[in-house]
C-alpha cells in the first residue's frame, strides 16, 4: 500500500449531526458594528477638541460633517450658532420651513504652481451638513442671518400660536 492510499484510508467521513457556520456576511457585520461603537463612543470624546465630527456618508465618496451647533431658545426666537471654520458666506447654503433647518457648507479648491519643470497642485474638498428640528412652528419669513470668522448665526423667530377655541359641548 502506497503513502498516498493509506492517508485516503486515514480519512473520517464527516459527522452527520448539523453544525451552524457564521457566514462571512455576519463574521464582517459583527466586526463592523464594533468598529462602529469605537468610532462613535470616539467621536464624542473627542467632540471638544476637533470643530467637525464626522459621520459615515449614505453614499459612497466623500465623508460628509455634522458641524457643531449651539441652539437656544430665547423666548420669542431661537439662536442658532453653526462653526464653519474655512467656509465662508458664499459657500454656505440654509433652507428653512416651518419646522425644520438644512444648512449644507461646501469647499472646492485647486491651487496650481509650476516653475522649474514641475508642477505642484493641490486639490482640497470639504462638505457639511446638518438638519435641525425645531421644537416648534418658526416663522420662515422672519430669519436675520449673519457669517463672520467661520461663525454663522441665525434668529429665527416663533410662529404667534393660535388663539385657542373653547371646547364646546355637544348635546347628545
Amino acid at each position: 500500500m502506497s503513502e498516498e492510499e493509506k492517508t485516503k484510508e486515514m480519512v473520517e467521513s464527516p459527522s452527520t449531526e448539523e453544525r451552524q457556520l457564521t457566514t462571512g456576511t455576519e463574521w464582517t457585520k459583527g466586526i463592523d458594528s464594533l468598529f462602529e461603537d469605537f468610532r462613535k463612543n470616539f467621536d464624542s470624546y473627542m467632540s471638544p477638541f476637533v470643530p467637525m465630527r464626522s459621520f459615515l456618508p449614505r453614499t459612497r465618496g466623500f465623508p460628509i460633517r455634522a458641524p457643531l451647533v449651539d441652539f437656544m431658545d430665547r423666548g420669542d426666537h431661537f439662536l442658532l450658532r453653526a462653526e464653519l471654520p474655512g467656509f465662508n458666506k458664499d459657500m454656505v447654503d440654509v433652507e428653512l420651513n416651518k419646522d425644520t433647518l438644512i444648512l449644507k457648507a461646501e469647499m472646492k479648491r485647486e491651487e496650481d504652481a509650476s516653475s522649474q519643470g514641475y508642477l505642484h497642485r493641490e486639490r482640497t474638498y470639504n462638505q457639511a451638513q446638518r438638519v435641525i428640528n425645531f421644537p416648534e412652528e418658526v416663522n420662515p419669513e422672519e430669519v436675520e442671518a449673519k457669517m463672520a470668522d467661520g461663525i454663522l448665526e441665525l434668529k429665527v423667530m416663533k410662529k404667534e400660536p393660535a388663539p385657542e377655541e373653547m371646547m364646546r359641548k355637544i348635546q347628545l
